[in-house]
């Protein structure tokens, strides 16, 4: 017994061949054998996946991107990395520093030392700014300088903590050269999305063994890793990114969205991580020999468009899908001043 509902998982299926074929529209130059895309919907409370598309034509192509391809989830990280900072308290109120910085990779002689300099994708800078507008608006230096006022030992510890496997001991992690799979960054978003509950994935809800009489029950998995009211927090920020931020195509009429972009180095690979008050989307696209999808071809352009696609077209299929998320506040104790 599957979780599939399936015309949800045909909604998915045109919404992945409607946005490969925008896609190309944009950049005529794309070669149509190697751009593919994935796309993964699940039940965030349950884990159930009700949608999984792994590529744009399953005839021409087997392999399952969503599951089988690692890609660098590029900004898709950020949120996670914004929580290790509240949760170490900070608040989306804190300034931080929106400045460049240049990083000397040592060489084993100072002729090969090499010079890293991140910039942001507006290639400008803005000073202080909030936490909150730094992830709103996805600002690499400034994320850079968070993840250097925190610690990188912690920013490792903490990503650790929330799933992610061998976390190498490099800057460049808060940009997002981690790789990923579709269904891992899926059940990992699932902290945001189920308010600090992690889920595990299941595609298989329970299996008939007739000639053993016997029935194997497949049931919901669930870890909780940080409070309610905290996770609530990124939540209320990743409201925004979709809002008023680099999220802004993946905006829905009549429902709140909440969901990051990701982009990575030259373009390659363009992501938009999304969820509702009941359901959890991720989408994928990118060329399947990792060449670059071309100038400004971001998560934001590419994939978010996609998103509201398929959710603009989802609302009409389950019309009883929750509209509004639940605001989590929690009381702060009476500051006592003793006189």
């Amino acid at each position: 017994y599957l979780t599939i509902d399936l015309p949800t998982q045909k909604l998915a299926e045109e919404a992945v061949k409607w946005n490969y074929e925008r896609i190309l529209k944009m950049n005529k130059n794309l070669d149509p054998e190697k751009l593919n895309g994935a796309l993964i919907t699940i039940n965030q409370k349950t884990g159930d996946v009700l949608a999984l598309v792994g590529g744009v034509n399953y005839k021409e192509s087997k392999f399952n991107r969503a599951t089988q391809a690692i890609r660098s989830i590029g900004s898709a990280i950020k949120p996670f990395v914004y929580q290790i900072a509240l949760n170490l308290g900070y608040s989306p109120a804190t300034l931080i520093p929106d400045i460049s910085r240049t990083f000397k990779i040592k060489g084993d002689t100072p002729q090969e030392d090499k010079f890293w300099k991140p910039k942001n994708y507006e290639r400008n800078t803005l000073g202080l700014i909030t936490l909150r507008e730094a992830l709103i608006h996805s600002r690499n230096l400034a994320t850079i300088n968070l993840a250097l006022a925190i610690g990188l030992n912690k920013i490792i510890e903490g990503l650790e903590d929330f799933g992610f496997k061998n976390v190498p001991p490099n800057l460049s992690i808060v940009l997002g050269s981690i790789g990923e799979s579709v269904w891992q960054l899926s059940e990992k978003y699932t902290i945001f999305s189920n308010y600090g509950v992690k889920t595990k994935l299941r595609l298989v809800s329970k299996l008939t063994i007739r000639k053993e009489n016997l029935l194997v029950v497949f049931e919901e998995k669930h870890e909780e890793i940080e409070p309610d009211y905290q996770a609530y927090l990124i939540i209320d920020i990743l409201k925004d990114v979709v809002k008023k931020g680099t999220g802004k195509n993946a905006k829905v009429e009549g429902i709140e969205i909440a969901g990051k972009t990701g982009t990575t180095n030259k373009y390659v690979d363009a992501w938009f991580a999304g969820f509702t008050p009941d359901t959890q989307t991720i989408i994928w696209f990118g060329n399947d020999d990792s060449s670059s999808l071309g100038k400004s071809m971001s998560g934001g352009r590419v994939s978010a468009p996609a998103f509201r696609y398929f959710y603009t077209k989802l609302l009409k299929i389950h019309p009883e899908l929750k509209r509004k998320f639940k605001a989590i506040t929690t009381e702060l104790p009476p500051q006592v001043i003793y006189f």
